[in-house]
């Protein structure tokens, strides 16, 4: 019989560990390849997808990159009457109208415009993980926040939408993360706060959102008695801010509602809305939040969800009282109360602090075992990945990337209207219609909003009478004569509601001749009528007498 030591026992255990554990590890790695393959190959379909311009703001944010690019200043030059840009800031069209000075030919250049967004989305995905290090993370745990928030197929159309959220993630990361640095001091780094600040300054010159990042980094730094830190932070912010408000104030009053800065006062209930509507949208808002989250990842809000979206809430909520003292919960706190409180469907809007919020999440249950939470992670994972693929068979067939596989249907018909807009219109004609930076950059005519709508009415009734709320059709008459119109353009895209086509039928049986159709595939939902503004000047008149 022979015998073993017990050195030996120990040292076959170990070599048998080590031995699982590098398997472990090659598997790993096998599974990330795939992921990274997988990210790639969608990112290389949406990339060269031939649609933008269907949410209205990537519309304006290219009209107004090109004017930039031109030398035309920061102009909406799609607008019969071009008008000075104060609605959205000018960092993110300043940066696309860098790569139009090199690609100026639209819209060929529009794989190299998206270069853009998907740059700041790989830098936001590397800083979140090193913030989540630097906040005390495991490897893993960060991992499998970056891994989940890469999947997401709202990140990857955001990815290459050309849309600010992805760079202003990625500046608001970089600020929380020197932040970060700074809370890990024994005492406070002007240097640090003073870039920190710029990085605020420059979310800002993002999205005005951004004036979240500023509110929340400052007061986490005046609460914590960081004074100097507090005043390097705040001017290094101010001279990035001032120009751009400067801006604003010296054309405040030649811009229109929608297009300008006034539009964010009337589309929040802090200074709109009576009561009972106020509450009304925080309610539905908290509620999209809460029970909507799923859809980051894929997933259909259904009845059996319910309690799974309501713990990963709670668990979110549980990790910002947690991480209280932390400047990444102030700055998620303020942010998130703006989206609360602005009338819109939150979702969007959510994306940018999507690792921050699983970040407060892993803290929440890191009592938990590894086992139930990697299953949860692998089944996220595993949805986003279906989602993903049958998103790029959307894109693939219809030429339009949209953060759902049911996403909008056949740009490739829409582009052959552009078309014919263009051969049976007049250059110096006037378009009108829901999409109106998009008809002006296909097929050269200026264009404008055919109405505007109330955002509570579109979102947020449930009363039987809110479509006929939204818009008049007295006030649809009134709107295309003030705009000057000439053609009224009428798809079936996300961006043209169904109320927009009554209103055009409505109007046509109300005053006949009014809206004549004059380009038509009215079987797919593609119309163009012309619009005869001497009858709708007799209509206006009888309505006065």
């Amino acid at each position: 019989m022979e015998y073993v030591s017990a050195p030996s026992v120990l040292e076959g255990r170990r070599a048998a560990g080590g031995v699982l554990s590098t398997a472990r590890q090659r598997i790993f790695q096998i599974v990330l390849a795939v992921g990274g393959l997988l990210l790639v190959s969608v990112y290389a379909v949406a990339i060269n997808a031939p649609a933008t311009g269907l949410f209205h703001d990537d519309g304006i944010y290219v009209v107004t990159a090109r004017a930039l690019a031109e030398g035309q200043g920061y102009q909406i030059i799609s607008l019969p009457q071009s008008l000075p840009q104060t609605k959205y800031p000018i960092l993110f069209p300043w940066l696309l109208s860098l790569v139009w000075r090199v690609a100026p030919s639209f819209p060929d250049n529009l794989p190299l415009l998206r270069i853009v967004p998907l740059l700041a989305t790989a830098i936001w995905l590397w800083l979140s993980w090193r913030l989540l290090l630097a906040c005390g993370a495991s490897r893993a745990a960060a991992l499998a926040v970056v891994a989940l928030t890469a999947v997401s197929p709202w990140v990857v159309f955001l990815g290459t939408a050309l849309l600010s959220e992805m760079p202003f993630a990625a500046l608001l990361t970089a600020s929380l993360l020197l932040l970060t640095r700074v809370r890990n001091q024994t005492a406070t780094i002007g240097r640090l706060c003073a870039f920190a600040g710029l990085l605020a300054g420059a979310c800002f010159l993002t999205r005005t959102a951004g004036v979240a990042v500023l509110a929340g980094g400052l007061a986490w730094l005046i609460v914590t008695r960081r004074w100097l830190g507090a005043a390097a932070y705040g001017t290094a912010a101010a001279v990035i801010v001032i120009p751009w408000v400067g801006w604003v104030l010296w054309n405040a009053a030649d811009t229109a509602s929608y297009y300008s800065l006034s539009n964010y006062g009337s589309w929040n209930v802090v200074f709109h809305y009576a009561w009972r509507e106020k509450f009304t949208v925080i309610a539905i808002n908290a509620l999209n939040w809460i029970l909507g989250s799923s859809s980051l990842w894929g997933l259909d809000v259904t009845p059996w969800l319910v309690v799974p979206a309501a713990l990963l809430a709670a668990c979110a909520l549980r990790g910002m009282w947690l991480t209280r003292r932390h400047p990444i919960t102030w700055c998620v706190i303020a942010y998130t109360a703006i989206i609360m409180a602005w009338v819109w469907p939150p979702i969007r809007f959510l994306v940018p602090v999507m690792p921050l919020m699983l970040w407060q999440v892993s803290v929440a249950i890191r009592r938990i075992p590894v086992i139930p939470v990697a299953v949860v992670v692998a089944t996220l994972i595993t949805t986003s990945s279906a989602m993903l693929l049958r998103t790029v068979a959307h894109a693939s067939s219809e030429g339009v990337m949209w953060f759902r596989a049911e996403g909008p249907k056949d740009w490739h018909r829409l582009s052959d209207l552009f078309d014919r807009i263009r051969q049976d219109t007049s250059p110096n004609a006037v378009l009108t219609g829901n999409l109106d930076p998009t008809y002006f950059l296909y097929t050269g005519r200026k264009a404008v909003l055919a109405f505007t709508a109330d955002p509570y009415f579109l979102f947020y009734s449930s009363s039987p009478t809110a479509a006929s709320e939204l818009s008049s059709i007295d006030d649809f008459r009134r709107r295309l004569l003030s705009t000057g119109a000439d053609y009224c353009v009428v798809t079936p895209v996300p961006g043209d509601p169904p109320y927009f086509r009554r209103l055009v039928e409505e109007l046509a049986r109300d005053v006949p001749g009014s809206l004549t159709l004059a380009t038509t595939d009215v079987a797919a939902g593609y119309a163009v009528y012309r619009i005869d503004r001497d009858r709708l000047e007799d209509a206006e008149r009888r309505d006065q007498f």
